[in-house]
This record gives C-alpha cells, sequence and structure tokens, in this order.
C-alpha cells in the first residue's frame, strides 16, 4: 500500500458533513487563512513526511512506551505471572518439571526462585547453577509446590543455593536471601 492508497481509503473512511457543517467549514479555513495573512490562492502546500522520520517516530515512541513500563506490568508478563514485592529479584532461569496427576494428565511446570538484595553478579551465578543442576531428585517437592502444598522448600532451595551464594541468609535475615518461588504450570498431553 502507497501513500495514495492510504488516502483514498481515509478519505472513504471519512465522516461525510452536511452542506451547513461544509460552508461553516471552509468559512472557518478562509477566516484562519485571511487572519495569517493568506489568500485564498496562496494556500500553503502539504508535505507528506518522509518514511524515514516516520519509522524514526515509531521506534522512538516504542522506546519510550517500553522505558515507561512499571516493575509491576513488566512482572506481570513474566512467567510465572505475578508481581514480587518491591526491591524484590526473580530469577528468570526456570527450575523445569512434569507434573502427572492421578488420571494421567501431564502438566509442564517452572518454578522461578525469588530473591532479595543479591547483586548482578550472585543473580548471574545463581542463574548458571539452576541451569545446570539436574532437579530430577526433587520431583516430588517441586510436584507438591506446583499444588501449594510444599513444607519446607524453601530451606531445601537456601541450602542448596548457600554452595553458590555464601552469604545468602535466611529468609528473616537482612542482606541477601531467598524469599520464595513462584510456579507456573501448562496442561500437556
Amino acid at each position: 500500500m502507497d501513500d495514495r492508497e492510504l488516502d483514498r481509503l481515509l478519505d472513504a473512511a471519512a465522516p461525510q458533513l452536511s452542506d451547513g457543517e461544509a460552508a461553516l467549514a471552509q468559512e472557518l479555513a478562509t477566516s484562519v487563512a485571511h487572519g495569517a495573512g493568506l489568500s485564498d490562492r496562496a494556500w500553503p502546500r502539504r508535505r507528506r513526511p518522509r518514511r524515514p522520520y516516520v519509522i524514526g517516530g515509531v521506534a522512538i515512541g516504542a522506546l519510550a512506551l517500553s522505558a515507561a513500563m512499571t516493575q509491576d506490568a513488566w512482572m506481570m508478563g513474566v512467567p510465572p505471572h505475578m508481581t514480587i514485592e518491591p526491591g524484590g529479584q526473580r530469577l528468570y532461569e526456570p527450575i523445569e518439571f512434569v507434573v502427572t496427576t492421578g488420571d494421567g494428565q501431564r502438566s509442564t511446570c517452572q518454578l522461578f526462585l525469588e530473591f532479595r538484595d543479591l547483586d548482578e553478579g550472585e543473580m548471574e551465578e545463581l542463574g548458571r547453577f539452576v541451569r545446570r543442576k539436574d532437579w530430577s531428585a526433587w520431583t516430588d517437592d517441586l510436584r507438591d509446590a506446583a499444588t501449594d502444598d510444599s513444607p519446607g522448600l524453601e530451606d531445601q532451595f537456601g541450602a542448596e543455593l548457600r554452595g553458590v551464594v555464601p552469604e545468602l541468609g535466611e529468609p528473616a535475615d537482612d542482606g541477601p536471601r531467598l524469599t520464595g518461588f513462584g510456579t507456573s504450570c501448562e496442561a500437556g498431553e
């Protein structure tokens, strides 16, 4: 679609003015032109914006819009699709596992660990650890986490992760600590 086709489509979609409305619009436009020192014959030519400017404007608008998003709005778009408390950090390397219900339905699940007061280096170390670790021995505990019946799982995670970040304290401590986790499951086969 080129500019002329777009103009034709916009003209066709424009509301139709009654004769009285058209006359009033013409009179208003003429008086504005005369007030600005323009005659009926000296209307300025309409310049079409150049495509690079339009594309640049769209890119800048998209950048401004993405920069204006709040952390909570952004967090809602990232599994497990829930916010975290202010100052919290979510590890985006999920622990993946499969849950099979009693009737044989399988769900693919992800568990996301949440922390407080970790620096970027510690978050990266934890991400690498979670990505490389074989979590198959944790299957029962992870399944319980997916059904919100996971007593002591935070303590197990804390003990495991202190091997990676020794400064990781207990949930009630000040300083770097594991604050919890969130799960996200999708029904499978």
